[in-house]
């Protein structure tokens, strides 16, 4: 297939890291008003469809195939060639670079809209100052507990008892008491079992979570406490509260003194 050389041939084409002069779409409607012309191939460098002729472009012989052989999605018609009166042949470009830089872009721009979303419904994780203790696993229900009519008119309000007398064997490190937390209660609470001496205040004891309708009768010594001796202490038992729904500290804790502490 040869080229037919024309001067007003108006759009270069790389081929061969050449420029090919040829005609752009325009130029060849105003040429051949009412599509008279005949595509009758299309060529471009390392073209592998059936073959049906050949042309020398830019010193390099490119295999010439039917036209309509390769995918309009994938190669844009860049030029066209006349070869015969009124027939012309298509030069072809690829697609894929710029199919492939659309597509980052279009990555992209998904992977910061989720991250965005992320960032805006969810915001960043920041630690509570107060997290919620894990449930007492020595909890049971308190047997008997008819308080199951709550004053919903009462935001904080806690149904609890407490012994005032407490057990604690140096053997098995552990504090026998009761405490409980009745239906009632719209409040789950921490149990904390401290020692008062020469005007200080010693933990020694800290429950889980203890729910409403949960009651506990043992704790274990905590390991870094202060070391006990066989004895008669003074104590006091804290109670600190937390909101049954939104798990939140309450901002003051309940004291019981005058606690007498029997170590043994």
């Amino acid at each position: 297939m040869k080229i037919i050389s024309k001067q007003n041939y108006n759009k270069s084409v790389k081929i061969n890291h050449r420029d090919v002069m040829s005609y752009d779409k325009k130029m060849i409607d105003e040429l051949y008003p009412n599509n008279t012309y005949i595509l009758v191939g299309e060529t471009f460098e390392n073209n592998k469809k059936e073959k049906i002729d050949t042309v020398v472009l830019s010193q390099k012989e490119l295999n010439v195939s039917k036209y309509g052989q390769n995918s309009k999605i994938l190669y844009k018609r860049a030029g066209y060639l006349l070869v015969g009166k009124n027939e012309v042949l298509v030069i072809l470009q690829s697609r894929v670079p710029f199919l492939l830089l659309l597509i980052g872009i279009i990555l992209i721009g998904l992977i910061a809209a989720f991250l965005g979303y992320k960032t805006l419904t969810h915001g960043p994780i920041v630690a509570p100052d107060y997290p919620l203790p894990p449930e007492d696993t020595s909890a049971s229900n308190i047997k008997n507990d008819n308080s199951t009519i709550r004053d919903t008119s009462h935001k904080n309000r806690a149904s609890i008892k407490v012994a005032r007398e407490v057990e604690i064997s140096l053997n098995t490190k552990k504090v026998e008491f009761i405490y409980q937390n009745f239906n009632a209660s719209n409040k789950n609470a921490v149990v904390t079992l401290c020692i008062l001496k020469d005007g200080n205040e010693y933990a020694i004891a800290r429950s889980g979570l203890v729910k409403a309708g949960k009651e506990i009768k043992t704790m274990d010594l905590l390991p870094d406490t202060i070391k006990l001796s066989s004895g008669v202490y003074n104590g006091r038992i804290k109670i600190d509260f937390y909101d049954e729904t939104t798990g939140e500290k309450a901002a003051t804790s309940t004291d019981f003194d005058d606690v007498e502490v029997s170590v043994k």
